[in-house]
């Protein structure tokens, strides 16, 4: 088994998905695999996609349901022991980054690292993720998926990403596997890749939907007192003033507080 699978989806973004393309072909690891996922484009992405046809193990161009219906159809035909999605105007950090990730050892399900963003004259900012995935930290943010690899073995006993949900189902697929099924998960101190932010999961236009669906997903998981207890927590950080809560114990009384609600939760799911 080749060890990673890199699934792009695009749909009309014709200089991304070359952007995007020439990225992994740079790569100086070669045991991957490239499978391309294109929702039927019109803009000239198809002659991208005939030019650079030979580093590609797999594409197609179809009218899909949605870019989840796109990732699942990369899930279905990806052979890699892990996959990262690196859509169409994403690129990975550097030439050297899937050297540096799979020369280490791997032992969990998701592995992950950080990711810069692109915010063009504002520059690259980098986040760099946490080092453990917890319930505090899925309540506000998920793991980033184009600095995220994921085993397929993840999606065969867990599911693929759920179709209900348009714009967060990467957000739910998170939340399924963490808090649900306690998956096994590794942070590497790496800059995996660049994420554009010219996207449509970017637009504020869609920030509603967004919101809503990572709300619907929180309901769907937890327990109404958790929920309670974190929107609580949430509305006391809101109302200090943060050179105060820099100065108290308070940041660290709460976060104390949600991590013991976090192990009370496991106890609770398994």
């Amino acid at each position: 088994m080749i060890p990673v699978s890199i699934v792009t989806i695009c749909l009309n973004d014709r200089e991304g998905l070359e952007k995007t393309v020439k990225s992994v072909i740079g790569q100086s690891f070669r045991n991957l695999e490239h499978i391309i996922i294109d929702g039927g484009s019109k803009d000239g992405s198809i002659e991208v996609i005939n030019k650079y046809e030979y580093f590609f193990t797999y594409w197609i161009s179809e009218k899909d349901n949605g870019i989840y219906d796109a990732m699942n159809k990369g899930i279905h035909v990806a052979k890699g022991k892990y996959l990262l999605f690196l859509n169409a105007g994403d690129i990975l950090a550097n030439n050297e980054v899937l050297q540096k990730i799979f020369c280490n050892e791997l032992h969990a399900e998701i592995v992950y690292g950080n990711i810069l963003f692109d915010h063009g004259k504002e520059g690259l900012k980098k986040f760099k993720q946490p080092q453990s995935i917890d319930l505090e930290y899925l309540m506000v943010a998920s793991p980033q998926h184009p600095a995220t690899f994921i085993a397929k073995t993840a999606f065969e006993k867990y599911g693929y990403y759920n179709l209900e949900y348009k714009l967060a189902s990467d957000y739910e697929f998170f939340f399924r596997v963490f808090v649900k099924h306690s998956i096994s998960s590794q942070y590497l101190d790496v800059d995996i890749s660049i994420f554009d932010t010219t996207g449509i999961s970017s637009s504020e236009k869609h920030r509603a939907t967004e919101i809503f669906e990572r709300k619907k997903t929180q309901t769907a998981y937890l327990p109404p007192i958790v929920i309670q207890y974190f929107e609580f927590s949430q509305s006391i950080f809101n109302k200090i003033p943060k050179i105060i809560l820099e100065k108290s114990k308070l940041s660290r009384i709460i976060s104390f507080g949600l991590n013991k609600l976090d192990n009370v939760l496991k106890l609770i799911i398994s």
